[in-house]
């Protein structure tokens, strides 16, 4: 009988063991899916007020009341944190954010502001650079050297900070303007640094 209970008590400790790793790792899934929301709720803010310090040529809208079209290449969950700012006003203009899926490269031709997630292949992230070469549009990403390979903004983490980069070059060969408020709390690269 005490063989049966010994048993018994080391499958009962085994199954507390597995639900107590399997309450920790649900845990640490839900953290880090709330730190990638968290991150992404800051980068559209950021993104919103990008708008706000770039000035484009006159040739890019039609009129004066004319939407920014923001357009995001990614994953569902970070598109979402985008949306937040769907229909927002930016000066006298709307703000407009789709999410572009299918070929991506072929759909960006509209977009005034494009945000490419790292989740994004290096290909595909290279087409859309590509397409939108010589156009005027504020193309924004997160993966090493972004600025440097024909971004304009490219977001990373320094000592757990969110920072950006610009790549002055690029923003002017766009036909972008920057503003100097939105340049001094940029890491400079690619052009007059």
């Amino acid at each position: 009988m005490t063989l049966i209970c010994e048993a018994f008590l080391i499958i009962i400790k085994q199954f507390f063991l597995l639900l107590v790793l399997f309450i920790l790792s649900a845990y640490t899934l839900t953290d880090a899916r709330a730190q990638t929301v968290k991150e992404y709720a800051v980068k559209a803010a950021f993104v919103f007020n990008f708008a706000r310090f770039t000035q484009w040529p006159e040739s890019s809208f039609s009129d004066a009341d004319t939407p920014y079209q923001l357009c995001f290449v990614g994953n569902d969950e970070v598109a979402d944190e985008f949306k937040t700012i769907h229909g927002k006003k930016n000066g006298p203009r709307l703000i407009q954010v789709r999410q572009l899926e299918g070929d991506p490269a072929r759909d960006c031709k509209m977009c005034h502001i494009i945000f490419i997630s790292r989740d994004v292949n290096q290909k595909t992230a290279d087409q859309i650079l590509s397409k939108i070469k010589d156009r005027a549009v504020l193309v924004i990403g997160e993966t090493k050297d972004f600025a440097k390979k024909g971004g304009v903004i490219n977001f990373f983490s320094k000592e757990n900070r969110l920072q950006f980069e610009i790549n002055t070059r690029t923003a002017k060969d766009r036909g972008l303007s920057l503003s100097s408020r939105l340049l001094k709390l940029a890491f400079i690269v690619g052009g007059d640094e």
